[in-house]
């Protein structure tokens, strides 16, 4: 083996054994995050799954007490490194109870289904959208030089490399009276903006924000559609309002996710740290980190649940997050991140999917991983995907 090999199969070790550092977990998570490395890890974890006795599960592993050995990490962080340990633990160990999918190749079969289902591959979504401002013109970002984009009043737009829109005074400015404008991400795309109070917001697919180019009012208001995760920038002076169709929250500065697209049963907001007050019209309710409300489309009383965080933030790392998902809605974020329309052909509605893999995997990965979790085949034709 490379020397490169040896330091894996070194650190996974480690990790197996419950023995492994806080920088040998940063750097053995950084390796596995990255797509180019998914065919050395298969082989990796293959050769661990044979090393564990016969019937271990994941469950069966006691992994809260290799993370005391992780110094330096939050609660919250813990929370995330569990997550990811779990994720590891199944992909390591095929006959896990509940295992939804896991990285190794079972047979010939297997090589010959991904090669069909790659002939129509997909790409994965990227960093696009769409400004649209006050006065109705609108700026395609991707198509855009980094660096200034518009300049409105006072307010300076600004495009960085990394993919994110940075809103701030032009030199010398004051905050004047604010024209609106609205980032717009298409499906297939993705989109960071930081407002004019430092407020960060990260845009999932096929969705939209509308925001004043400066606040200089009482309050900090926006209006959301589709998906969202938000970290707002504490004033007490001046609550932060979100609103969208069915809901309003309030907050001064904390963490928090709003998933709100119109073809799914619930708008959830899940609350990550902090505090917010979450109205549905109706009703006003108070969450607490780890709560997420459900309000239903169709007019059922505002619920609170206790929810894992790192599920519905998923999507922010680029990851999908399937915790007994059931089909049709796992095939719905599968739709707005590749711009592909699902068919169902007698689809099993009871088939639910459990596992963790990355947003930048090409859509015939996915589907491959997908196909081991159960009785499932998928086709992919012209940007259509059949379920069978």
């Amino acid at each position: 083996m490379s020397t490169q090999q040896d330091r894996i199969a070194y650190l996974l070790a480690r990790y197996n054994s419950k023995t492994c550092t806080r920088e040998e977990f940063d750097e053995l998570f950084a390796w596995i995050r990255d797509p180019a490395n998914e065919a050395e890890l298969d082989r990796h974890m293959e050769g661990l799954a044979d090393s564990l006795p016969f019937g271990t599960g994941a469950h069966a592993v006691d992994w809260e007490a290799m993370y005391t050995n992780i110094r330096g990490h939050s609660a919250a962080r813990r929370t995330r490194v569990f997550r990811w340990g779990l994720a590891l633990a199944a992909a390591c160990v095929a006959l896990a109870v509940g295992l939804g999918f896991f990285l190794m190749e079972q047979d010939d079969s297997a090589g010959t289904a991904a090669a069909m289902l790659a002939q129509h591959d997909v790409a994965p979504g990227d960093n696009r959208a769409v400004l649209r401002l006050n006065d109705g013109s609108m700026v395609i970002l991707e198509d855009q030089a980094d660096g200034i984009v518009a300049v409105q009043g006072g307010a300076r737009v600004e495009k960085t490399a990394d993919g994110t829109l940075l809103y701030g005074l032009t030199d010398g400015a004051a905050a004047e009276a604010a024209d609106f404008n609205t980032l717009e991400i298409p499906r297939k795309g993705q989109y960071k903006l930081v407002l004019p109070d430092g407020s960060k917001v990260w845009l999932n697919a096929e969705s939209a924000i509308t925001y004043p180019t400066a606040f200089t009012g009482a309050t900090r208001e926006v209006t959301l559609a589709g998906e969202a995760y938000f970290e707002v920038a504490h004033d007490a002076r001046r609550p932060f309002l979100v609103a969208g169709e069915g809901y309003q929250l309030q907050v001064l500065g904390t963490h928090f996710n709003i998933m709100s697209y119109p073809n799914e049963p619930d708008i959830k907001i899940t609350l990550v740290e902090g505090s917010v007050l979450v109205s549905d019209h109706t009703e006003a309710k108070k969450l607490t980190p780890g709560q997420q409300a459900l309000i239903s489309h169709t007019g059922r009383r505002m619920r609170l649940r206790s929810v894992d965080v790192e599920q519905a933030v998923a999507w922010q790392t680029n990851t999908f997050f399937f915790d007994n998902t059931p089909v049709d809605e796992a095939m719905r974020m599968l739709e707005r991140w590749y711009d592909v329309d699902i068919h169902y052909k007698t689809p099993n509605r009871n088939l639910a999917f459990t596992g963790m893999i990355s947003r930048q995997h090409p859509l015939s990965s996915v589907l491959r991983y997908l196909e081991k979790a159960g009785e499932v085949k998928f086709d992919i034709s012209a940007q259509t995907v059949l379920v069978q």
